[in-house]
């Protein structure tokens, strides 16, 4: 029973000695850690092209801020033109009125208020001065 002993454990402790099986568990051992690498490699570099990605939409999006505020600034100044061209039109109508002179036909064609479009609430109780004081 002792030889048989002797046999098994020189049989287990034989293949950790073998110098071929050691080479090989080293090269799968390397394998494994090059692939882990290339792998942390192509996580890394996707992340950076994300942040990349971040970056250019959030230029995009402060591009789109100043586009928008610009916008509003020229609607706010065309409102402003439209008041004040509806202030003159008034002012002249009553004008010709008091002097008893025919409103002309031009005067007839000249749009309704569009109280969404032109934003009539805005101006409600502001001078035709306070208007063009902006």
């Amino acid at each position: 029973q002792s030889a048989r002993s002797a046999a098994t454990a020189a049989s287990v402790s034989a293949p950790r000695d073998d110098p071929d099986l050691q080479k090989s568990a080293e090269a799968a051992k390397a394998g494994k850690i090059q692939l882990l690498e290339e792998e942390i490699a192509l996580v890394m570099g996707r992340l950076s092209a994300l942040k990349d990605t971040v970056a250019a939409k959030e230029e995009t999006v402060q591009a789109q801020h100043e586009s928008l505020a610009f916008q509003r600034a020229q609607l706010r100044g065309a409102r402003d033109s439209v008041y004040l061209l509806r202030c003159d039109i008034r002012h002249n109508s009553d004008l010709l009125l008091r002097n008893q002179v025919r409103v002309p036909r031009v005067a007839d064609e000249v749009p309704r208020v569009d109280p969404v479009l032109e934003e009539t609430d805005a101006y409600r109780g502001l001078s035709r001065e306070e208007v063009q004081g902006r």
